[in-house]
């Protein structure tokens, strides 16, 4: 700008925020059998949806998943099932909330 001269900015944002609705939006238009046919609208919006817990400083880590030897796989299954059946699992410590599948349930 000039020595002298005078300058404006505006900035100018639209303060009618209309949702889309469901046709709108481009994944339940292409695929609609993926959805149910009473769905009533998108879940509200939240601040945070998910984030992870890093430390500053420390990479992620990155290591490849290593494959075990068929006859060894067999071995553990068997030793998983035979300490399932004389219930000598106990109880884990754990610190965060997750759930656990029941035998019955069988993962």
């Amino acid at each position: 700008m000039l020595e002298g001269c005078e300058a404006y900015l505006a900035h100018v944002i639209d303060a009618e925020k209309v949702s889309p609705t469901l046709e709108e939006i481009p994944v339940v238009r292409d695929f609609p059998e993926v959805f149910p046919d009473d769905l009533r609208g998108l879940p509200p919006h939240r601040e945070v949806d998910f984030t992870i817990e890093t430390l500053p400083g420390v990479a992620p880590i990155s290591i490849a998943p290593y494959r075990i030897a068929p006859v060894e796989l067999q071995e553990l299954k068997k030793q998983l099932e035979e300490l399932l059946e004389k219930g000598s699992s106990g109880q884990v410590p754990h610190r965060g909330e997750y759930s656990v599948v029941c035998k019955e349930e069988r993962w």
